[in-house]
């Protein structure tokens, strides 16, 4: 007897110390996204919009994640001459993002998001990037894709949500933070509605807003779209089905207005 009660004391011991360790470890969680999308009507400012993003985030055993995002996408127009391509790359971005995540009740996010812009085959390229410092709550991330991929087994409706925003870093002595450009302040605005109705399928809607000041004006500008998905999940990832409408664009730089748009993409 004595030595059963001596190997499950072991045993429980053993269990204690291995959560303990396992409360301690710190996990990488890799994400990232590809698409392609065609607007329509398409214009000879905007036809295509093809991209890939990565997202490598780390989450502490002590409810904080910090995570880096790197974005490259390029932008097509539409060519209506005879015997054209009719696509025309036009435009390219890079968007970087930097920062941390507590994971309270109501989540807190703080970082720094990095809007990079270029022209294509133009005499004159100067580039125009900005980076705000941004604040913000809610269950949504603001970057991390792979939340359209939801486990098994739920068919309840879920709901996230993001808002936030902050100054642009103007006057700084670092010249990648803000050059050739009027802007001041971004605010964010999100809320996405999952249906995991399927066992390897969902339906999702987004709605997605922002807001800019700038130096130049008084007015705001600012942009509001709905988004409809379906996504086919496979393993960790997926493929996600979309078409969404921009009800208004009238931000600062290359707004797309009043146009709709579906394409396909891939999240892992």
């Amino acid at each position: 007897m004595k030595s059963a009660f001596y190997i499950l004391l072991i045993l429980g011991w053993t269990s204690a110390v291995s959560a303990t360790e396992a409360s301690r470890i710190w996990r990488m969680e890799p994400s990232g996204r590809m698409w392609g999308h065609a607007y329509f009507p398409h214009s000879d400012e905007y036809f295509t919009d093809l991209g890939v993003e990565i997202l490598a985030q780390v989450q502490s055993p002590h409810r904080l994640s910090f995570y880096l995002f790197l974005q490259f996408h390029t932008g097509s127009r539409y060519v209506s001459a005879p015997k054209s391509q009719h696509i025309d790359p036009n435009y390219q971005y890079y968007q970087q993002g930097l920062g941390l995540s507590y994971n309270a009740a109501v989540p807190l996010h703080i970082f720094l998001h990095r809007d990079c812009n270029h022209m294509i085959d133009i005499a004159d390229n100067r580039a125009e990037y900005w980076t705000t410092l941004v604040f913000g709550i809610g269950t949504l991330s603001p970057y991390n894709r792979s939340v359209f991929i939801h486990p098994q087994g739920t068919q309840k409706l879920i709901f996230r949500y993001f808002l936030g925003g902050g100054p642009v870093l103007k006057g700084t002595p670092v010249v990648i933070f803000d050059f050739n450009n009027p802007v001041t302040s971004e605010s964010f605005g999100k809320a996405l509605f999952i249906w995991p109705r399927w066992k390897h399928a969902s339906l999702d809607l987004l709605l997605d807003s922002g807001l800019q000041t700038t130096w130049t004006e008084t007015k705001w500008h600012g942009h509001i779209a709905t988004e409809l998905g379906f996504t086919l999940h496979a393993g960790k990832g997926g493929w996600r089905f979309y078409t969404g409408y921009r009800w208004r664009d009238t931000r600062w730089l290359r707004p797309i207005d009043q146009c709709s748009y579906c394409g396909l993409s891939f999240v892992f």
